[in-house]
């Protein structure tokens, strides 16, 4: 499949467990999860595909990612696949780093608009609050400098290598 202007290998599970749960999730499902969060990054333009020596002379660490997986009854395939970044330096965290989004939950979000549209209609305006999808809203925010991630060995490319991504945006990943 295509994956940042670059074609990829994508290796079908024969099966997976989710990550909150510890249930088998689907193989079908996680595979067109998987397909779906490729697919994802490359409309989001997040990074590029680096060749090995390209990354390495760049002198910059290699980030190792891993897939999650977990149910998803409401998506299509019934699973959610998303690649993560893991093994930071004791003490450090993705967002001490600047190398992942803000994303407040939901929760959070409809208390501050509730507050706010008390606080308005207090004044004998009304303004209601209305339900939307804003899952993606504070996603895809650029780098302060672009990091190296060593993908997830179930991608490579078509001759079999793993693939080393220059991300450019804090994503999903």
């Amino acid at each position: 499949m295509d994956f940042c202007g670059q074609k990829i290998k994508l290796w079908k599970p024969s099966g997976a467990v989710s990550d909150v749960t510890l249930r088998v999730l689907p193989a079908e499902g996680t595979f067109l999860a998987m397909q779906k969060e490729i697919r994802g990054l490359t409309a989001v333009g997040a990074g590029q595909v680096l060749a090995e020596n390209v990354a390495r002379e760049s002198g910059q660490r290699i980030i190792s990612t891993r897939w999650v997986t977990n149910e998803k009854e409401e998506a299509q395939e019934g699973v959610r696949a998303r690649i993560v970044a893991k093994d930071f330096a004791s003490g450090q965290s993705a967002r001490s780093m600047g190398i992942s989004s803000p994303t407040p939950s939901i929760e959070a979000l409809r208390m501050v608009l509730g507050v706010a549209c008390g606080a308005w209609s207090s004044g004998n305006q009304a303004m209601f609050l209305v339900g939307r999808d804003v899952s993606q809203a504070f996603m895809n925010s650029p780098l302060e400098q672009p990091e190296i991630l060593r993908m997830p060995l179930s991608m490579s490319t078509m001759i079999g290598e793993p693939i080393l991504y220059g991300l450019r945006k804090a994503s999903t990943v």
